[in-house]
């Protein structure tokens, strides 16, 4: 598969996540959907900045859908409507919900962050499911 760089603001956070460095090694993550939650311990490797499967997010499948197109099935091993968190080892308790909060209070301020849809454009989906690029 192709990996294809992807264009982001560098100056936007704090994180070195959006360096374009890869990640990996062995950590906890939480998997939540709805008010279900759970933590495992677990190896991880993310590749930032680029794309394997770009017709996977959210963005590219609305505008699909929205386009009176059809949608392929996701992959088994594919995270569909699920939350991944993955804390980093040197990340505390406290720190992490008020990371969290922050986020939270981002999304619901300015939208999710669902990816670029058919005509390579970022999308925002606000809290009550508008979509704007």
């Amino acid at each position: 598969m192709k990996k294809r760089l992807v264009k982001v603001d560098l100056d936007e956070g704090s994180s070195r996540i959006w360096n374009g460095e890869s990640f990996a090694g062995t950590t906890v993550l939480y998997g939540a959907k709805d008010d279900d939650a759970f933590g495992m311990q677990c190896d991880y490797e993310l590749s930032t900045l680029t794309e394997v499967s770009p017709e996977e997010v959210r963005a590219f499948r609305e505008s699909r859908r929205r386009g009176g197109g059809k949608v392929k099935k996701l992959p088994n091993n594919r995270i569909r409507d699920e939350l991944v968190v993955i804390f980093g080892p040197d990340m505390s308790a406290k720190s992490a919900v008020t990371t969290l909060k922050h986020l939270v209070k981002k999304i619901e301020e300015e939208g999710l962050l669902i990816g670029r849809d058919q005509a390579d454009e970022y999308v925002v989906e606000s809290v009550g499911g508008a979509l704007s690029s």
